[in-house]
C-alpha cells in the first residue's frame, strides 16, 4: 500500500514537472509514458523509491544537469491511477491515459487496440497545445 502524502507529492511532481506522452518504439508499438525532468534529484529519488522505473542524469542543451524519471506501459498506468486522486492540473491528460490498452509481452497487437493507441496519443498531443496557449494567455493577462 502506498502512503498517501507520497502520492499526493508524487502527483504535485508529475502536474508540475511531468509530461503523459504516448511514446513509439523503433518497432512502431506504442506505450504509455510518464516522465519528469528536473534540476533536483531529490523528488525523482522518491518517484524511483515508490513506483521503481527508469532515473538518469544528462546535460540540456546549456549544459545544466538535468535528472530525469520514467515509468512506461503498465507501470506507468499503475502510477496514474494512485496518484489520480490527487492531481488537478492534468486531470485531463491522466484520465484519457488511463484508458490506453496494454497488452502482455509477446501479445499481438489487434487493429482496435492500435487505432485506440493511436487516438489517445493525438488527443495528448491536443490537450498539451491547448494547455500550452491557455498557460501563455494567462500570463499574458497578468503582466
Amino acid at each position: 500500500m502506498y502512503n498517501p502524502e507520497d502520492l499526493a507529492y508524487i502527483a504535485g511532481i508529475v502536474d508540475g514537472e511531468g509530461c503523459i506522452i504516448v511514446a513509439t518504439h523503433s518497432s512502431g508499438s506504442n506505450t504509455i509514458r510518464v516522465v519528469v525532468a528536473m534540476a533536483d534529484p531529490e523528488p525523482l529519488q522518491l518517484c524511483y523509491n515508490v513506483f521503481g522505473g527508469w532515473a538518469y542524469k544528462r546535460k540540456n542543451t546549456n549544459g545544466r544537469t538535468l535528472y530525469s524519471w520514467y515509468v512506461q506501459s503498465k507501470t506507468a498506468l499503475n502510477v496514474l491511477r494512485a496518484i489520480e486522486p490527487y492531481i488537478r492540473g492534468k486531470r485531463e491528460q491522466v484520465e484519457l491515459a488511463l484508458q490506453f490498452p496494454t497488452s502482455d509481452r509477446g501479445h499481438k497487437t489487434s487493429q482496435e487496440e492500435k487505432l485506440i493507441r493511436a487516438t489517445i496519443k493525438f488527443r495528448l498531443s491536443e490537450m498539451k497545445r491547448v494547455e500550452k496557449d491557455v498557460a501563455i494567455g494567462n500570463l499574458e493577462m497578468v503582466s
